[in-house]
């Protein structure tokens, strides 16, 4: 109905462009099932959603609806199955100039609670170059990885003496192969075992109290930090103080880190405390839906090879086009090559001011010549299994 009648492309289900945003298209389920509507909302803004269609039995349906209405969605059809919300838009892009970064697996979580904080694609610190992370207030690391830990440690110094806020969860982190614990930048993790009750923290003097870790009755695995210049919050572990949140100091800039694995218990409980204490270190309020600003794409097209646009901007921008980034990805403006980046699986790229044409593509990588070699293989191997079943057939 929505593609074949509505000329409409679909963001909502595996024909997304491919399988490769999945995870992108994962989240949004996720933020239903955990009770995120301004994550969801704002990721269907982000990604230039004009039509939903909002199944009535799904959780906190109530939540999600205010919230389509307030970000100028209109019900224009209630059924007893389905809800079908529509604002008027066309093809558009939106200037990337959000100021919080979330490199890793795990900053999804983060990004449940604090909807402003804008991940990217790759897990990997050093594949992102100094120039663009000086672009945000605030980077947040956690379930990352690098390509070589070294360069990786120096880029996020650097990035910190520069004044830039970096927050670091080693949660997930790749572990050392002899201690068999994650560290980076001298900080590493040593492993703990909560029983199920809640855990005392201090700061400062003041005495507080964090939710059980455990909901479901089982042990949390996680780790307390060591290396710490400078505990900011702390915690009692059997009977003796260990480092739950503590910062490094680089020139005038410092990296954050956070231990126990707090912001997926922040998700899953909803601790007040776990979140008010993230809030600070992000320096950010949660479940704050951030306005996004537009640059409509004229004479917008795209088929099988590939999009083609017309945009115009007073000044030089990056701008995020929603539509899925893969290996090969190029973008021409005005037949140039431009640089290309990657949040959450889509499309970003440098945009010069004025009038420009955009042709986005998709170059052939090596995965195509490796799918062509195994096709060409199994047709041989076919065509050996066919002949050979005929010798068979006119045998005596």
């Amino acid at each position: 109905v929505f593609s074949v009648n509505g000329g409409r492309e679909q963001l909502f289900g595996w024909a997304f462009q491919g399988a490769n945003t999945a995870k992108t298209l994962v989240a949004l389920n996720e933020a239903i099932e955990l009770g995120f509507p301004a994550y969801l909302i704002s990721r269907l803004d982000l990604y230039g959603t004009d039509d939903v269609v909002l199944l009535n039995e799904i959780p906190g349906v109530e939540d999600i609806a205010a919230g389509l209405e307030r970000a100028g969605y209109v019900n224009i059809f209630s059924g007893k199955r389905t809800n079908l919300y529509h604002r008027e838009g066309s093809p558009r892009a939106f200037v990337a100039d959000w100021d919080a970064l979330g490199i890793g697996i795990g900053a999804q979580n983060l990004a449940y609670l604090f909807p402003s904080l804008v991940i990217g694609t790759s897990t990997r610190i050093d594949d992102y170059n100094l120039e663009h992370l000086l672009r945000y207030k605030t980077i947040v690391l956690s379930g990352f990885d690098w390509n070589d830990k070294g360069r990786a440690e120096q880029l996020i110094e650097q990035v910190a003496r520069n004044g830039v806020r970096v927050v670091v969860d080693l949660s997930g982190v790749k572990e050392d192969p002899l201690a068999r614990i994650p560290r980076f930048l001298n900080v590493w993790g040593e492993k703990v075992i909560l029983s199920p009750e809640p855990v005392q923290v201090s700061s400062l003097g003041n005495d507080y109290q964090l939710e059980r870790f455990n909901q479901y009755s089982y042990l949390w695995k996680s780790h307390m930090l060591q290396g710490i210049e400078q505990e900011f919050w702390s915690f009692d572990y059997l009977g003796e103080k260990a480092t739950l949140v503590g910062y490094n100091s680089y020139g005038t800039g410092k990296v954050w880190f956070v231990g126990l694995n707090l912001p997926y218990h922040a998700v899953q409980t909803r601790d007040p405390l776990a979140i008010q204490l993230l809030s600070v270190l992000l320096q950010s309020e949660p479940e704050i839906i951030e306005e996004y600003t537009q640059v409509p794409l004229i004479d917008y097209q795209a088929d099988g090879g590939g999009y083609r646009f017309w945009y115009h901007l007073d000044t030089p921008q990056t701008l995020f086009v929603p539509v899925a980034f893969h290996k090969g990805t190029f973008v021409l403006v005005d037949g140039v090559p431009t640089r290309t980046y990657s949040y959450e699986r889509l499309l970003a790229f440098e945009a010069p001011a004025g009038v420009h044409q955009v042709q986005v593509g998709l170059h052939k990588t090596a995965t195509h010549t490796v799918g062509k070699l195994f096709s060409g293989l199994g047709l041989l191997f076919l065509v050996g299994i066919v002949m050979a079943h005929k010798r068979e057939q006119v045998t005596p």
